[in-house]
């Protein structure tokens, strides 16, 4: 009989999961599942929180197609010329795609804490971005378009 209640348990089990939660296919040999969907491993760049220069030298490198993806965590951005903490310049097709819980904070209140420049068919996702100034007050913009076309901002939250 236990067997009986245990293949009951792992079926129940299983019609659960496939019935609860969206099922993605699974992606060929050499791609990877980003944002639902099968994009080629090498057009994918994965970032870690505390490493803000090299989110900005990912960009600059990135190519058309690629998929910048921001890992879980927090990245603490400086603006070195009180103006733009992140630039993305003459760019086409470029997505910017946060994991669960990605924040891009500054300190500083009167920087913009991404500009998006000259470029066209960007995609922003899950990232949140945030003014932290903890004394005196923010006069800071926190996405700034300068001849853009079709840019995407989608799940963002932005202070």
């Amino acid at each position: 009989m236990p067997k009986k209640s245990t293949l009951t348990y792992t079926l129940s089990f299983l019609i659960y999961l496939l019935t609860s939660q969206q099922v993605f296919p699974a992606c060929a040999e050499g791609e990877v599942n980003i944002s639902e969907q099968c994009i080629e491993s090498n057009k994918v760049h994965y970032v870690q929180p505390g490493k803000p220069t090299l989110l900005q030298s990912v960009i600059n490198n990135a190519n058309k197609g690629d998929y910048i993806v921001l890992k879980s965590g927090n990245y603490e951005i400086e603006a070195t010329d009180n103006k733009a903490a992140i630039l993305i310049t003459g760019k086409k097709n470029l997505n910017l795609i946060g994991q669960k819980d990605v924040w891009i904070r500054t300190k500083q209140g009167r920087v913009t804490i991404l500009t998006i420049d000259s470029s066209e068919d960007i995609t922003i996702n899950n990232i949140g971005m945030i003014h932290e100034v903890k004394c005196g007050y923010c006069e800071g913009v926190v996405v700034k378009l300068l001849n853009v076309n079709n840019i995407n901002i989608s799940d963002a939250t932005l202070n």
